[in-house]
């Protein structure tokens, strides 16, 4: 017995072509200059010459589902978060932004994880539930948040990892010696020691 075509199978897979064939050397290509997307100030430190740690202020693209964790009282290190458009943060002109945002610097590799969040803001949740709440140049901040900076960021620390680091194995057969280890003997200190040095 014949199977009848699937004529909106067909069409999928047409649209899929074409789709592709349009975007598929260009993946900005479905990116408007009009899209939504949030971006935040994020309160985060470098350490200077000294070794000393120094406040520093970026401004970074929020996913959407980022936002919705930061509404829900998940810990955040931004202080406030504006609803932008793509053509407002575009060019990375920290003019563009509310007051609360000018002050900071735009954060490495902006622009490639600017269109990525914008993409989670063009999903249904985040245009039906999570865009009414943020509305277009809205800031929100202070109280919105649960800001907190127990867990620092630190932009210019680079973690160098020891045996110590490594899974846990019996002692029994370990290989690394840390048995002898002591804890003081550590050469690296922990981020609170060097913010108050």
């Amino acid at each position: 017995r014949a199977q009848r075509p699937r004529p909106r199978r067909a069409a999928c897979r047409a649209a899929a072509d074409e789709n592709e064939g349009e975007y598929g050397a260009n993946p900005d290509a479905s990116l408007r200059g009009e899209h939504f997307l949030a971006v935040g100030r994020a309160h985060c430190f470098a350490l200077d010459e000294a070794g000393k740690l120094q406040d520093k202020f970026v401004i970074e693209p929020l996913p959407a589902g980022a936002y919705e964790a930061m509404t829900c009282g998940s810990k955040t290190s931004y202080t406030h978060v504006v609803g932008v458009t793509w053509a407002q943060v575009a060019g990375m002109d920290a003019a563009e932004l509310p007051e609360e945002m000018r002050e900071a610097d735009f954060c490495d590799e902006f622009e490639f994880r600017a269109k990525a969040a914008l993409r989670t803001w063009q999903r249904q949740h985040a245009m039906e539930k999570l865009q009414p709440e943020l509305t277009l140049g809205d800031v929100r901040g202070g109280e919105d948040f649960n800001f907190n900076l127990e867990h620092k960021r630190v932009l210019n620390h680079t973690f160098e990892p020891d045996d110590a680091d490594n899974i846990k194995q019996d002692m029994s057969i370990d290989v690394y010696g840390r048995e002898d280890d002591k804890k003081d003997d550590k050469k690296d200190a922990s981020v609170e020691a060097l913010y108050n040095a």
